[in-house]
Formats: C-alpha cells, sequence, structure tokens
C-alpha cells in the first residue's frame, strides 16, 4: 500500500501554492521551448526527440496540458515536486496513473513526461534516460526545487542546462545548476575563449 509522506517547504510556488508551482512548471516549459526554438537554426538540440515526436512540438504540448489540467491537482494540494517523487517510487502502468491524477490517459501521459518519466519496456513508466527527457526533467526541476521561482533566475539556470547539454551531451546535476557559478558561467566561458 502507498503512505505519500509530504514534508513542510518553502518551495517555488510559495506565494501560490500548489497552484503556483504548476504555474511555474509551465513558465520553465514555455522558456526552454522559446529558447530551443531560439537555437534551432544554431544546433542539434532542438531536433531531439521526445518520446517520438520532436521535442519542441513535445513542449508546446506538454506545456499547453499542464496550464489547462493541472488546476484540480492543485487543488488537492499535489505539488510538481512531490508529485514527482509519488510517482518515482514505483513503475506505473499508464492507467494506474491516470486514476492517481484524475486525468485520461493522454493527460496523465503528459504530466508523467513532463516530470521526467519514459515508457519502459513492460509498457510502464520509469525515470527517463532519453537526452531530451532528462532536458526537460531537469529544467521543470529547477522551479520543483527552488526556494523561489524568480523569472531571471529560473530562466539563467535553464539557459545554463540547455548550454550544458550543447557541451557535453548530458544534463547538469541539480547541484551544479544551483551552485552561485551559474551566474558567472558565461563569463568564465568568456575568460577561457
Amino acid at each position: 500500500m502507498l503512505h505519500p509522506y509530504l514534508r513542510p517547504m518553502v518551495s517555488a510556488g510559495a506565494m501560490g501554492g500548489a497552484a503556483g508551482e504548476w504555474v511555474s512548471v509551465v513558465e520553465a516549459l514555455k522558456f526552454l521551448w522559446r529558447l530551443l526554438d531560439a537555437l534551432g537554426p544554431l544546433g542539434a538540440l532542438p531536433t531531439l526527440v521526445w518520446l517520438g515526436q520532436p521535442l519542441l512540438k513535445r513542449l508546446r504540448r506538454a506545456a499547453k496540458t499542464v496550464e489547462q489540467k493541472s488546476a484540480p491537482l492543485a487543488d488537492r494540494g499535489l505539488r510538481p515536486g512531490e508529485l514527482a517523487v509519488l510517482l518515482s517510487r514505483r513503475r506505473w502502468m499508464l492507467s494506474e496513473a491516470a486514476t492517481l491524477l484524475g486525468t485520461s490517459e493522454q493527460d496523465a501521459a503528459e504530466f508523467l513526461s513532463v516530470l521526467g518519466f519514459e515508457v519502459g519496456d513492460e509498457g510502464t513508466w520509469q525515470v527517463t534516460s532519453d537526452l531530451a527527457g532528462a532536458l526537460v526533467k531537469t529544467s521543470v526541476e529547477v522551479v520543483t526545487h527552488a526556494e523561489v521561482a524568480y523569472a531571471p533566475q529560473v530562466e539563467a539556470r535553464i539557459r545554463y542546462i540547455v548550454e550544458f547539454v550543447q557541451e557535453t551531451g548530458h544534463p547538469p546535476s541539480l547541484d551544479n545548476v544551483f551552485d552561485d557559478s551559474v551566474w558567472s558561467w558565461e563569463d568564465a566561458r568568456d575568460a577561457k575563449g
């Protein structure tokens, strides 16, 4: 039997509660989409495939679904970070996740993918190992793990994630994302070059 435990914390959406956190997730997805769209002519990241579709197309749809369908989750006090932890405790069939979320299976698939899950070999959802999925997951974690979702900080950290992926081929750890050097990464890179 599943026994979720909630821990008190000041979160990214503290001013708006769970609803504020979902709004922050949508804004992070939209910023990531705009950033990757702007990079389109310059690199390969926007052409990555995420769950069978081009990354930019999936991001647009995922942001729209989360924006339109997160209110009932927020009304139940279900925050994105807590939901990701709950979902990571075991592998879920899509129908089970849809029941847990109180959504259609299609909408549940969007929420699962945004929170960093993908369909595994047995048809269950597991933590993603896909580069595009990991890029989205890490970008969403910026707002679900941040103490305050201040737009310039969120955007700087998502920009850092994208640049890190471009340079290394994998997303950074959250410790690196929240390191104060993120603010001066461009200065450090300029000093090298």
